[in-house]
């Protein structure tokens, strides 16, 4: 999580799933390949409401559910390692699938219908409500993460190596606009179902909205997944010998930048949401 609670995204990727061996060569191919693209692009713009509008406020929801310090610790931490191993268990899980065109299927459906447990359990059981929340958030990052690497394989196989900056960066625009326009307007429904004292319809509209998003993301994944990209799959050597023997020294330095940032920021960001809605209300 970032200082303001919300989760981190990992650009984990399995090598790019390209077209280019299972696809004659065709002049028609252009015209798919760039709709292809337009999708990654709406994609990202989707994935990024359901985000922005749901993930980001599962600590207030939480606070809402009247959750400790220690509960909001453990929903910043738990979820986010068992989605790490749902990561490091995709390669495996895109052996067993056969196509990605299932792995992501299954797992934008399976994240998808996590919104309804996640939101109906805690109302059934408030006793437990906050324990509930923290066990909903472990399978939807599960479900969530599993897919990443393939997904972003697939969106690497469709742009030309020396156009991958661009493209990406142009994903990241729209995920930032996206996000922050669903963030503030998540904020803004929560703040009115607060002040007509009827918050916890506020985050049924809130979640509800980032399911659709995370449907209408979905949509865009199969346009994607089922235009032939298809590639044999080989069998993974393992995360040890890519880290020791196939990383550069370059690769492992940014590596353990990047886990001391995250360690640092994960310390005190999730308690930021508890000391900003009970301290300065």
């Amino acid at each position: 999580m970032n200082a303001s609670g919300a989760p981190l995204q990992s650009n984990t990727a399995l090598p790019p799933l390209s077209s280019a061996a299972a696809l004659a060569p065709d002049e028609d191919q252009t015209f798919p390949d760039l709709m292809s693209r337009r999708y990654g692009v709406r994609d990202a713009a989707f994935q990024a409401v359901a985000q922005g509008g749901g993930e980001h406020y599962f600590s207030a929801f939480a606070l809402y559910l009247h959750a400790t310090p220690l509960h909001i610790g453990i929903l910043a931490a738990l979820p986010q390692f068992v989605g790490v191993i749902a990561q490091l268990a995709s390669v495996k899980l895109v052996q067993h699938f056969g196509h990605p065109h299932r792995l992501l299927l299954t797992g934008g459906w399976a994240q998808t219908l996590c919104w309804v447990p996640l939101l109906a359990l805690p109302f059934l059981f408030p006793q437990i409500g906050p324990w509930l929340l923290v066990g909903c958030a472990m399978l939807y990052f599960a479900f969530g993460h599993g897919t990443a690497p393939v997904w972003h394989s697939l969106l690497a196989g469709l742009v030309e190596p020396e156009d991958r900056g661009s493209y990406f960066a142009k994903r990241a625009r729209m995920t930032a606009l996206a996000s922050f326009v669903a963030l503030g307007v998540a904020g803004s429904i929560l703040t009115l179902g607060q002040s007509w004292e009827i918050a916890w319809l506020g985050f049924v509209v809130v979640f509800l909205g980032s399911a659709a998003a995370r449907l209408a993301a979905l949509r865009c994944q199969m346009r994607i997944s089922t235009s032939g990209l298809v590639q044999g799959l080989e069998a993974p050597k393992g995360f040890r010998h890519f880290l020791f023997q196939t990383a550069t020294l370059n690769f492992r330095n940014f590596l353990l930048f990047s886990g001391s940032m995250h360690f640092a920021v994960l310390l005190s960001g999730p308690f930021f949401v508890v000391y900003l809605l009970r301290d300065l209300h």
